[in-house]
């Protein structure tokens, strides 16, 4: 996917569920601070927000950030109806932001308490 060469992620894996309308995507960054990690979601959700004006329809992303070891760290999501509704003027731009990084969520190991 075109969206995802703006960003500094490795893609391990990413598959379209056209009956569902969702693509999952799992990839690989190097990032630690949120501040970066939150830097690279706003990327990725763009690049897929660009896809969906460009007529892609897919109603979701859901996403797993993995470290640099394979590992899963964290998930978010991105919804096509958000994007519409800041298209339509129903919300503001930080809005969208905000609402996709409200998504992300760590991922906690076993050995985490």
């Amino acid at each position: 996917m075109a969206f995802l060469a703006a960003s500094s992620a490795e893609v391990d894996t990413l598959t379209v569920d056209k009956d569902a309308n969702v693509v999952t995507l799992r990839y690989i960054t190097d990032q630690t601070g949120y501040e970066d990690i939150g830097a690279e979601v706003g990327t990725i959700a763009g690049g897929y927000f660009r896809q969906i004006s460009n007529g892609w329809s897919m109603d979701r992303l859901n996403a797993t950030i993995l470290t640099p070891n394979a590992d899963p760290t964290a998930t978010w999501h991105a919804e096509t109806a958000w994007f519409e509704a800041y298209q339509d003027g129903e919300i503001e731009a930080e809005d969208l932001s905000f609402r996709v990084l409200d998504t992300l969520e760590p991922i906690r190991t076993s050995t985490e308490k």
